[in-house]
């Protein structure tokens, strides 16, 4: 009874790990992987133009061109930081200031105050639900970088 028993559960086991194999090849076939373009021209400036001390605010990225260049983010995807036990609200309320200020003293200050050198905006971003506006930032600093298709700009803080 026993030799059965364990012929069954062998096989058993068997069974339903070959068929989670099957599913993460499937799953993991062409068209349904996470692919970043480690040459595109984003990365490209991001890593000719930025020093190692370059702080680059953007929206909640998780895995993009962006992230994946090396820049230091100013927030980035939230969940890695607050993970490690960091008080990721702070920064996520000085970020939604920035991004959605329509004063542009207020901005200043607080692009001064966090030690950020470029900011990233995104046509049709949003930053912990609240729509992100432009034209303070346009405003107040020197675009210094914009995508071919206008869809990515970036402005420096900092002279």
């Amino acid at each position: 009874m026993g030799k059965i028993l364990a012929i069954v559960l062998v096989i058993s086991l068997s069974v339903t790990g070959i068929y989670d194999f099957v599913v993460i090849i499937k799953g993991n076939g062409p068209g349904r992987r996470v692919t970043v373009n480690m040459n595109s021209e984003l990365t490209q400036w991001l890593e000719e133009n930025l020093e190692k001390n370059d702080l680059l605010l953007t929206p909640e990225y998780s895995m993009n061109e962006v992230t994946m260049s090396g820049a230091m983010l100013y927030c980035g995807w939230p969940y890695y930081a607050w993970s490690a036990g960091y008080d990721t609200n702070y920064r996520a309320a000085q970020a939604v200031t920035i991004y959605t200020t329509s004063d542009s003293e207020t901005l200043k200050k607080t692009v001064q105050q966090e030690k950020i050198t470029y900011i990233l905006f995104e046509e049709g971003s949003e930053f912990e639900q609240q729509e992100c506006r432009e034209e303070t930032i346009a405003a107040a600093y020197e675009k210094v970088y914009e995508t071919q298709d206008g869809r990515i700009r970036i402005y420096k803080t900092t002279e």
